[in-house]
């Protein structure tokens, strides 16, 4: 039983719009990610044991998270370019 459907069964302007949806997701998830994490251990340095009462694990945790959504955003964009780049090849005759 398949779950996903294959990159292959669709159409190369869904391809490459969901590629686009994947870049910019996993770009501002990136960024994002980058200010919070700088800003968490900053926290966590200052305040000590107070910060994790206050809720610094919690974030940590949410930093991790984003973490993952980034990642899976990045994996799909790859598996979008991936398939563009062998229709591409393939149309033009090319191994």
């Amino acid at each position: 039983m398949r779950y996903w459907p294959l990159p292959s069964s669709y159409n190369v302007v869904v391809l490459f719009l969901a590629m686009c949806v994947f870049g910019i997701l996993f770009a501002w998830n990136s960024v994002n990610l980058v200010q919070m994490a700088m800003g968490n251990i900053r926290f966590l340095n200052t305040h000590g044991s107070l910060a994790i009462r206050e809720g610094g694990l919690v974030q940590l945790m949410e930093i991790t998270a984003y973490g993952f959504i980034s990642l899976a955003a990045y994996l799909g964009f790859k598996t979008c370019e991936v398939e563009l780049i062998s229709r591409w090849r393939s149309a033009r005759g090319e191994s």
